[in-house]
């Protein structure tokens, strides 16, 4: 205070996460690959990326692929002419946010 700067705010919890808004699934110029991206979740320290290459409404098709600390991810080595859903859930420090809403694309 001496030094006429304010005092630090007190941290608080950031809370619930929301899910991932925004998720899309797009094409690549290589076969058998699908980027995907999302926005950026505030207080989010990593990412969880399922997919499921049958029914999107079927729980037990969905299988974790990868764990990332960035927003977005490029599934590779996927058979072409396929369609492939996708859904991703943020993960802090309060815990997991919901999953986003699917997002679908068809591999090359």
């Amino acid at each position: 205070l001496s030094a006429g700067y304010e005092t630090r705010k007190q941290p608080s919890p950031i809370g619930n996460l929301p899910a991932p808004p925004n998720l899309r699934a797009d094409l690549t110029d290589k076969p058998g690959e699908i980027k995907t991206d999302w926005d950026v979740v505030y207080g989010a320290h990593e990412y969880e990326v399922q997919r499921n290459s049958s029914d999107p409404n079927d729980p037990a098709g969905w299988n974790v692929i990868t764990f990332t600390t960035r927003s977005k991810y490029l599934d590779t080595g996927l058979t072409s002419a396929k369609t492939y859903w996708y859904r991703v859930r943020a993960r802090g420090t309060a815990g997991d946010s919901a999953f986003s809403d699917p997002a679908s694309s068809i591999a090359r």
